[in-house]
């Protein structure tokens, strides 16, 4: 079965790895699983030619649908044609890059190029492989659809694409490969639902779109693989749990079907296999799915060292009062210089806005780079993004400045340098950004941190670290973590991986795995090259180990969990009325399959049926607008169909679930687009304000019909735009890494050459208050003209501190009647009150108490108005709201309008509505993190609680006083010009206390403390 594809390999000198052929195998008994392996190491090929494996074997035992087209099958008598290749090169050049004969793909399916790594096959005239795949197989028209491949992202589908036509063509497998997107042209999407290629590539909203046609049963029936790709991309977000129903309704078509996914920098392996391949069957009872009847699964891990260095631009000196944004320009030419060094660079941003603002500097610093740096993020247009996409590829660009836009699985061969521009915030994101570079088995990824303040250096020093292996060499991987433990005899974990971790069975002794439900294969990497400067910690005292047992807990090399998302009711209504679009469904059998996924395993007969009522009938509130009836039952049969033909019209533009506030086409008048901005941004603009956008600076000239026509500006500078939901929360994991790194600073631990730069800082934060042990929470008060200011620093993250500092401060009003104002950054917050907050530890300890927390949230915050906001989407995604034909989209505010009126009226008429309380529970887990929030607070109550009085704003204050002030105050006076004038007091008091004069220390200290304000 595997003959074919090794023979393939060994022509061409490569060597399949351990992981590939496990999953090989496990194909070819039938198995689903999950591939995780580091970015560039092949999990394309692993996953993609199991299925071709199996359809060469069905040709050779005359089992196939169709013949090959040139007879002779794989490596065949009248194959004519030498390969070339260099003694070292395991990974030719990729097939999408060939201009001369066929060139073969990576072992990666994603294409290397590189030293030693290039190849090509040249095939004599009489070869069967002269002429373009489609020409060859004329006249060759497949039965059924085999394999099919979901993506994330539409970007990523032509690049997928090229890599599985590679391996397709190599082996002369008459398939053809194509694509289902928004992209797809009106007319290949015809043919495509007369009949259906061998292989077909999809987004998730893709796949649903396909399911509203009806026929869609007889398309599906003879599936047998599909592939879901970028896999924890998808998990947590409503596009996983619709991919998780659209995988549901395959299954139930094709019984038989083998469900793969392929995942990097994944935390919660196992968990997210389990909702990958959902459960054995729903059942039809009140009673949840129980845990038994998940599905069978493979968990493949590869065995691949993977080596990443991470290193940090340091600036010459640094501030001992950092605020944000202020240290990330200073390090403008020291960027642009490691750009020069390397081949090509991916300049990472973790918003829109600071990649507009850092290319526009890079161009203005050096206008001989224009041509040779460009920009890329999802507001700009598609045609655009492309371009600079080739541009990449072919090498002909020195570094482009980007988003999350390109995190992704897109290849860009000559990138040999990843840059960060502040900090990453958490441990995945990292190391996805890293992969962009060195993206081959064997080669090396690089990132190179820029700090944009002070306290970034410790984030890069703690997020270096938590990719590094432990300071004793021991530590082993968390739940879900796949992989032969590599354990010392005395080390901290001597037992079982099974008995440490609930649900991951221990590995066979081989390192192959074990068979079974969850079973593991190969082992982890974790060759992972640390900065220069960092060394092993030295070994402590008795009494350290005991003052910091988290120095002394083995630490993994982990990465962040994706949360699965629980029952989201708007999802579940979509795909009820898109089945009924295509081919109709029973209740009895849909419930069934519904309560196979892992999002909805614990659907309870009650939800079920509102869910149903809410389709035929539009819920108490609706029943009386027929307009809501969107599903009707039939006759005999009680068979659920779309209930009209414009309804199903209207659904199918409404299928999705990504949500943002209305975009503005942005356009020159000339006709060229630029491509898309917030309503909420255009509509502040009048005619003849300039703004930058797509690194150019326009002048908008009007705004018509969604489109916002602009000319090019004569003037060099313009407003910077900023886009909603740019928010880049600290993770769990990166915070714990930054306690690590401030618990040791309190010990005098200046390892690496961040810390070093970082230590006056810390000593003076340890002079004028106190560094935190891990079990301790330090709270400091201090006094100014603005009010009486209490500091409390959890260490949690500013998406956490916001949360708790609202909660704080409503518990402490409640007992007290007085006005707050909060501030909170990634370290902690602020309360800043007219009257002094004079609460002692046991009083503290009652305002971080856990109980009535769900209550106390709801009560101090106003979640009417946040709850509306979340309801604003979950009616769009359930179909409440038609968003319009193209080129008359509804602006947000009729958006808005529309939804307050739905949740006016069933807030009065259907109180009971299950959307209603679907927002509510989306308000307390995504806006405010309640289990984070509750996992804190626990950390807490088990903490020692410091109180300190200080005369002024100490260096972990100040941030998040320069925060506050950006907002809390109207004054002429720009709030940089007023942080630098207190900077300068404060590092005059610094001085003082250098120079160890108390007396002119508290002088100053007071002097100080009268001018924050």
């Amino acid at each position: 079965m595997l003959e074919p594809i090794e023979q393939w390999f060994a022509r061409n000198g490569w060597t399949p790895f351990d992981f590939q052929r496990e999953t090989w195998a496990a194909y070819r008994r039938g198995e689903s699983g999950l591939v995780h392996a580091p970015t560039g190491t092949g999990k394309t090929y692993a996953v993609w030619l199991g299925p071709l494996a199996e359809w060469l074997h069905e040709q050779s035992s005359g089992a196939a649908e169709f013949p090959s087209p040139s007879g002779k099958g794989v490596g065949g008598e009248g194959k004519s044609g030498t390969a070339t290749i260099e003694p070292n090169g395991p990974h030719p050049q990729p097939f999408s890059q060939r201009e001369k004969g066929v060139e073969f793909p990576s072992l990666s399916g994603r294409g290397v190029r590189g030293e030693g790594k290039s190849g090509k096959l040249t095939i004599e005239p009489g070869g069967p492989h002269t002429q373009p795949f489609s020409q060859r197989e004329k006249g060759v028209r497949p039965k059924t659809l085999r394999g099919r491949w979901i993506t994330p992202l539409r970007a990523l589908a032509n690049d997928s694409a090229e890599n599985l036509r590679a391996a397709v063509e190599a082996l002369d497998i008459p398939w053809t490969i194509e694509l289902r997107t928004g992209d797809t042209p009106q007319s290949i999407r015809q043919r495509q639902r007369k009949q259906l290629p061998p292989a077909l590539i999809t987004t998730p909203e893709s796949l649903s779109v396909m399911l509203s046609y009806s026929g869609s049963s007889d398309h599906f029936k003879n599936l047998r693989c599909i592939i879901v790709d970028e896999w924890h991309e998808l998990l947590g977000t409503k596009r996983g749990v619709q991919t998780e129903l659209g995988l549901a309704r395959l299954r139930w078509l094709s019984p038989k079907v083998r469900t793969w996914g392929l995942s990097a920098t994944l935390g919660n392996l196992d968990q997210a296999m389990r909702v990958l391949l959902g459960y054995q069957n729903g059942g039809i009872g009140v009673s949840p799915v129980p845990e038994r009847q998940r599905c069978q699964g493979t968990l493949i891990c590869g065995d691949l060292p993977k080596r990443t260095t991470v290193q940090t631009l340091q600036p010459d000196d640094v501030d001992l009062f950092p605020w944000s944004g202020h240290l990330g320009l200073k390090l403008l030419h020291q960027v642009i210089s490691s750009i020069e060094a390397a081949r090509t660079t991916l300049l990472f941003t973790n918003v829109r806005s600071q990649a507009e603002i850092w290319f526009q500097q890079i161009i203005k610093a050096r206008p001989d780079l224009i041509g040779h740096v460009a920009l890329h993020h999802g507001s700009i247009d598609r045609d655009i993004r492309k371009q600079v996409e080739d541009l990449l590829r072919a090498g002909r660009i020195r570094c482009v400045v980007c988003t999350s836009s390109l995190d992704l699985g897109v290849d860009f061969l000559p990138v040999d340098q990843v840059m960060q521009l502040g900090s990453p915030k958490g441990i995945a994101r990292m190391m996805q950004r890293a992969g962009r570079s060195g993206h081959q088995p064997g080669a090396e990824s690089r990132i190179l941190g820029v700090p944009t303040n002070a306290l970034e250096l410790i984030e890069f020093a703690a997020a270096r670290e938590a990719v590094s292996p432990s300071p004793s060499g021991r530590g082993v991987r968390g739940e879900g973590k796949c992989g032969k433990g590599a354990i010392e005899p005395n080390g901290p974990h001597p037992q079982p991986f099974s008995q440490r971790e609930k649900g991951v069975q221990s590995p066979s002794p081989s390192g192959r795995g074990v068979r079974g439900e969850g079973r593991l294969h190969s082992k982890f990497p974790d060759s992972i090259r640390t900065h220069p400067d960092q060394a092993l910690t030295p070994a402590l005292s008795q009494r350290e180990r005991e003052e910091s047992p988290s120095h002394w807990a083995p630490h993994s090399i982990d990465v962040e969990s994706r949360t699965p998302l629980d029952r989201p009711l708007d999802v579940l209504v979509q795909h009820l009325v898109t089945l009924a679009c295509g081919d109709g469904f029973t209740a009895e059998e849909l419930q069934s399959e519904i309560r196979s996924t892992f999002a909805f395993h614990k659907l309870t007969r009650s939800e079920w049926q509102w869910a149903l009522d809410f389709v035929t009938q539009g819920g108490p509130a609706l029943h009386a607008y027929p307009q809501y009836a969107r599903v009707i039952r039939g006759g005999g049969d009680g068979r659920y169909t779309v209930a009209s033909l414009q309804i199903e019209r209207m659904h199918r533009m409404m299928i999705g679930t990504i949500t943002s506030d209305a975009m503005v086409k942005v356009a020159f008048v000339s006709g060229a687009t630029l491509g898309m901005m917030e309503e909420s941004f255009i509509s502040r603009l009048h005619p003849g304000d300039r703004f930058v956008f797509a690194g150019r600076v326009v002048e908008l000239v009007r705004v018509h019909n969604m489109t916002a026509h602009v000319k090019k500006a004569k003037q060099a500078s313009g407003i910077m735009p900023r886009w909603n939901g740019s928010r880049c929360p600290l993770s769990t994991l990166m915070a714990a890494a930054i306690r690590r790194k401030i618990d040791e600073a309190r010990r005098g631990i200046y390892e690496s050459s961040e810390m070093r730069l970082v230590r006056p800082l810390m000593e003076l934060q340890s002079a004028w208050s106190i560094i935190p042990q891990p079990d301790e929470l330090l709270i400091e008060r201090t006094r100014s003209r603005d009010g009486h200011h209490v500091f409390i620093y959890p260490f949690d993250g500013r998406q956490v501190h916001e949360g708790l500092s609202s909660l704080v401060a409503h518990r402490i009003a409640s007992q007290e009647a007085r006005s707050m104002h909060i501030t909170a950054n990634d370290y902690g917050f602020e309360l800043l009150s007219g009257d002094p907050i004079e609460l002692d530890e046991d009083e503290w300890r009652q305002v971080f108490t856990t109980t009535n927390l769900v209550e106390d949230m709801l009560g101090c915050l106003n979640t009417t108005a946040l709850a509306r906001r979340a309801f604003r989407d979950i009616a769009r995604v359930a179909g409440l709201i038609f968003p319009g034909f193209p080129g008359q989209n509804k602006t947000a505010r009729q958006f808005q309008a529309s939804s307050n009126l739905f949740y006016e009226v069933f807030s009065e008429f259907d109180p009971q509505n299950l959307l209603l309380d679907q927002a509510k529970r989306e308000v307390l887990d995504r806006e405010l993190e309640v289990t984070r929030l509750r996992q804190t607070l626990d950390r807490i109550g088990q903490s020692r609680i410091r109180i300190i009085n200080t005369q002024t704003l100490t260096p972990l204050g100040f941030p998040i006083w320069a925060e506050s002030i950006r907002t809390q105050h109207i004054t002429s006076e720009s709030w940089a010009d007023r942080v630098r004038r207190m900077v300068v007091v404060l590092e005059k008091e610094a001085a003082m206390t250098k120079e160890n004069s108390p007396q002119r220390s508290q002088r100053k200290h007071r002097k100080a403390s009268s001018i924050v304000r």
